[in-house]
């Protein structure tokens, strides 16, 4: 009897650790799929977005992600004086990456354009702006990246606009921590972002033309003379 009893303890007590290692299975298999879902490739705007949303976006911040024309400076870019030249400037781009944070007003973007010079190479920028009630109140870019072939920077891309929305630390991707591979150009020693012009600058307080990466001036004579 007392061996009965003792066998059916050792069997239940069995029952239970199977029990206990098919939920924690269970567990793991969700916490993959959650982690499948959660990969790089689920922010890329074509999985959420058609070609004509992904140029709606692009409008919404071409003021700030395009080149500032001839004569403007980050104030008065927003004039609708300039509006043939920054149609032709969302032209440029291509939304790759997005991501409207959760219970925020704030979008988490990456765009690609083609980097100026003969070779087929392309520059990334990647940030996040709020969006209310019709209107862009807030912009930044986080970083922007070395020109390189389309495919390597997509690669990268994916890796870095990860890190960003999970507000990871990028700085050793940054040009002076990266041991030469090539992943961040800006920010850097000299070049950082202005949050409250929205606009990169040099250590000198120069603005720095996003489209070719040559520093020019605010103001609108010097820019008149570029």
């Amino acid at each position: 009897m007392r061996c009965f009893f003792y066998l059916r303890k050792q069997k239940n007590h069995l029952l239970r650790l199977t029990s206990m290692i098919l939920k924690k299975l269970k567990t793991l298999s969700l916490i993959g799929l959650i982690t499948v879902s959660c990969s790089p490739i689920s922010y890329r705007a074509d999985k959420h977005l058609n070609d004509e949303e992904k140029t709606k976006v692009i409008a919404k911040i071409i003021r700030y992600l395009g080149n500032i024309p001839s004569g403007a400076n980050y104030e008065t870019r927003f004039d609708e004086a300039y509006d043939d030249h920054y149609n032709l400037e969302r032209e440029h781009y291509e939304l790759i990456h997005f991501y409207p944070k959760k219970n925020t007003y704030y979008i988490y973007f990456s765009v690609i354009r083609k980097a100026s010079g003969i070779d087929e190479k392309y520059v990334g920028t990647a940030g996040k702006f709020r969006y209310e009630k019709g209107t862009v109140k807030m912009y930044e870019e986080v970083f922007q990246t070395w020109k390189m072939e389309k495919t390597e920077l997509l690669e990268k891309l994916d890796m870095l606009f990860e890190r960003m929305i999970y507000g990871r630390d990028l700085k050793p991707y940054y040009p002076e921590n990266s041991d030469g591979d090539q992943f961040i150009e800006f920010p850097n020693e000299r070049v950082s972002f202005n949050k409250k012009k929205a606009i990169w600058e040099s250590s000198n307080n120069n603005a720095l033309n996003p489209s070719n990466n040559q520093l020019h001036s605010e103001t609108k004579d010097s820019a008149d003379s570029n």
